[in-house]
């Protein structure tokens, strides 16, 4: 009996400091943490992070057993709990931010579907200049503001090659209205946009950000960035459709909302991310697409986001690709990007002057449907107010048109007219017909015109038009022209021009080119 309760003894002195020299470990690892984190706390805190550095850590112990495509870690996020970490870094206003996309209130300029067309192997903006460093949103679930600010940035970027550092906190500040950004409390991309689509957008460092909301706007007193009207409108990717979503990033960053409330998230650092329970979850998270590739054998997107450089992947985390339905964690419920009107460039290099022995180009070699100003002799300016875009329009003779430039896969077709109601009388243009913007000459955009139909414009100032009177009067596609707005300017002035059929008669102009023919024969 003796014995007995000796070995006893002995086994609880064992497990005891076994225990105690767990705990010094533990204890030893979170005082790295804190140093490696720079983190401090008061002595009644100390505590209550301590134990969810310990429930996090076997967590990541357990997970990292299991053979998972990714690989959790010690983040900046450790020592909390997955409930407290939700409600200081989660900012997704889903529930106003609906499926038919995040920039409501825009002008609509298409919805992307999947053309089937080749796409890169692999995509990273990060690479091409268009995506800034990574930045920590801080405890504020002000997601949403850096998912708007980069995905802006991203499009100036491209248009223009310079990429611009624009102001998280004016969005925080001033995107209010309607009461749906709630500063740290919540917000949503369509309302930013709303806002910014009429205001200008401040630079970073004249706008900082300090992770709380101010009790005004104080954007009047900011340095510009984007000037007003900056933003021309915003596409929306088909929901569901990941070849949509592939294509889509190809082009440029798309914002998009993830559900990122799961204790793996917030403990992420490397691999490709793969969470078959938060594929069915709400999404609460805006974030930016900036790319997609494969990892050994598993493709992925992407993402970065917004809770500082020490976090994933240098702040970025590889999404799996090719999940269905939603997509993994929720990718492809609402992915759209913002269009940007970006300022003309005017070139710096002097153009030389032709020599005296060389003569212009022949007219048949001029290359049709390009951005004012137009070749007065075979096309007009035509001017779309309804979609903010122009282009040169040539004109269609016996329902033919023009080709298409090299290298543009936009189909031309006769979908413009303008002059008499009659619709023999009518004088007939040629646009190019598109499904995406990678379809359009370069500098153009692929503008949706309704009724399924859209065509490749320029970003374009004018908003009316001026007949030979002065008179002013604003067109929409589709519209009738009227009297006054159907005077066609030889010195290449704006014109209006309503949209008509697809396909022109070619049988009755035909017949009315006869008719001519055999009159001018008998006179």
């Amino acid at each position: 009996m003796a014995s007995l309760r000796s070995v006893a003894l002995s086994l609880l002195l064992l497990w005891t400091q076994h225990a105690y020299a767990q705990e010094e470990t533990l204890e030893s690892q979170f005082e790295q943490f804190m140093t490696d984190f720079n983190k401090q706390y008061s002595s009644g805190e100390r505590e209550q992070r301590f134990g969810a550095f310990k429930y996090n850590l076997e967590h990541i112990q357990k997970e990292n057993a299991q053979g998972n495509p990714y690989q959790l870690g010690l983040t900046e996020h450790a020592d909390m709990m997955p409930d407290d970490f939700a409600t200081n870094f989660f900012g997704l206003d889903a529930e106003t931010a609906s499926e038919e996309g995040m920039w409501d209130g825009l002008p609509l300029l298409g919805t992307d579907s999947s053309s089937g067309g080749a796409l890169p192997e692999s995509v990273d903006w990060r690479d091409r200049g268009a995506v800034g460093p990574v930045l920590s949103q801080g405890k504020c679930g002000a997601c949403w503001t850096f998912a708007t600010t980069g995905a802006i940035a991203g499009a100036w970027q491209i248009a223009t090659g310079t990429l611009p550092a624009l102001s998280q906190q004016q969005f925080m500040d001033c995107a209010t209205d309607g009461g749906i950004n709630q500063g740290c409390g919540g917000g949503n991309m369509m309302a930013a946009f709303q806002y910014a689509e009429g205001a200008g957008i401040c630079t970073a460092t004249s706008y900082p950000y300090v992770a709380r909301q101010h009790s005004s706007c104080l954007a009047s007193s900011c340095d510009v960035a984007l000037p007003a009207g900056s933003i021309l409108g915003y596409r929306r990717v088909m929901p569901y459709d990941e070849f949509a979503l592939k294509e889509a990033v190809a082009k440029q960053p798309v914002a998009v909302g993830i559900y990122g409330e799961s204790r793996s998230m917030m403990l992420y650092t490397g691999g490709v991310y793969t969470n078959a329970g938060c594929s069915r979850k709400k999404i609460d998270h805006g974030v930016l697409i900036v790319g997609y590739g494969s990892d050994d054998t598993m493709d992925y997107w992407l993402i970065k986001n917004s809770w500082g450089p020490k976090w994933g992947l240098d702040g970025y985390v590889k999404l799996r690709r090719g999940a269905q339905g939603v997509g993994e964690c929720g990718v492809l419920i609402m992915p759209s990007y913002p269009v940007v009107r970006a300022a003309e460039v005017v070139p710096t290099a002097p153009t030389p002057a032709l020599s005296p022995t060389l003569a212009p180009a022949p007219l048949s070699q001029h290359v049709f449907y390009g951005q004012a100003p137009c070749n007065l002799a075979e096309e007009k300016r035509a001017h779309l107010s309804g979609s903010r875009g122009e282009f040169c329009a040539p004109r269609c003779e016996m329902g033919m048109c023009p080709s298409a430039p090299a290298g543009v896969f936009a189909e031309a077709q006769c979908i413009f007219s303008s002059g008499s109601s009659l619709s023999f009388l009518q004088q007939r243009y040629c646009g190019l017909v598109c499904t995406v913007s990678s379809e359009c000459p370069i500098g153009a955009l692929c503008v949706s015109m309704g009724a399924d139909s859209a065509v490749c414009l320029y970003p374009d100032t004018v908003q009316t038009h001026r007949s030979s009177n002065g008179a002013t009067t604003t067109m929409t596609p589709g519209e009738t022209p009227t009297a006054s707005a159907t005077t066609l300017f030889p010195d290449g002035r704006d014109f209006p021009i309503s949209r008509g059929e697809r396909v022109q008669n070619v049988r009755a102009a035909m017949f009315f080119a006869s008719v001519a023919s055999i009159c001018m024969r008998i006179w």
